[in-house]
């Protein structure tokens, strides 16, 4: 998965990291205080990111635990 940020005030910003995914290329925008709010509630080191498609809510979640699930929205890129 390619991360890429950018900030009129902070600058740009890349980060590659392993996942596993099956499926196509997607592309996908967040506002990364949603995310950073989801991943600090979690606490895990390892999370599953549900998608359907590019315009779809996405659900976020520990990797071993279905009982704990947030629900975020994509921004149009």
């Amino acid at each position: 998965m390619e991360i890429f940020s950018n900030s009129p005030d902070l600058g740009e910003a890349k980060e590659e990291i392993e996942v596993s995914y099956n499926e196509g290329n997607l592309k996908i925008g967040f506002n990364a205080r949603y995310i950073l709010d989801v991943l600090s509630s979690i606490g895990e080191n390892e999370i599953k990111m549900s998608f359907k498609d590019q315009n779809s809510p996405v659900l976020l979640g520990p990797k071993e635990d279905e009982k704990y699930q947030c629900v975020v929205m994509p921004m149009r890129i």
